[in-house]
Formats: structure tokens, sequence, C-alpha cells
């Protein structure tokens, strides 16, 4: 488990788990998460990044009950907002980011 053995060598306080979209991969997402939350406990924070398409009830079920503390959406467009909304159903942080590119016109409407 090097990811438990790099939090402990820079004294993190929490983690963050992107790449993708963790939601395709649930099962081992929750795994991490239960891992990282029995070996530093309740208080080690994390978040996870998402656009929201594959927030089911059931995964964010389960993404409540391994103890999940904050999701943050990117979402493609205006349709994706209702993932947050189901999100909000639950005990955990919710919030939506945007990213932007310098220089570019970004618009969430199509």
């Amino acid at each position: 488990m090097g990811f438990i053995y790099e939090a402990y060598k820079m004294k993190a306080l929490g983690a963050g788990i992107t790449g993708g979209d963790p939601l395709l991969a649930i099962d081992r997402t929750v795994k991490v998460i239960e891992l990282l939350k029995q070996e530093f406990g309740p208080n080690f924070h994390i978040h996870l990044y998402t656009s929201g398409k594959y927030a089911t009830e059931d995964s964010l079920r389960e993404l409540e009950r391994a103890g999940l503390d904050e999701i943050r959406f990117h979402p493609i467009d205006l349709s994706y907002l209702k993932f947050v909304e189901r999100a909000m159903k639950f005990h955990f942080d919710v919030g939506v980011e945007v990213p932007v590119i310098p220089g570019r016109r970004v618009s969430l409407g199509n």
C-alpha cells in the first residue's frame, strides 16, 4: 500500500481521489477510502473529484458508508447539476468546481 506510506512520509492530513473518474472503479475507490480511514482515523479528510456522470444513488451511498468527507463535481454542462443535487442528500460536503483555461471562454450552457 504505497499510498499509505506516502501519506505517512508527507504527514498528510487528508487525501484527494481523482484521475479519470474514481466512480468508474467504485469498489476500488471505496476500499481506498476505508483503508485510509482505518489507518489515519475519522479526522483524515478525504475528498473525491468527479464529473458526476456516474454518481448514482448506490455509488453515493457506498462513498458515504466508507467515510468520504467531501465530493467535488466538475460538471461538463448544466445537465450535470442534477448529480450535484443528488449528492446533497448524503452526509458529506458537496462542492462544484469549473476548471478554466486562461484566455478561453467557458460556458456550462449548451
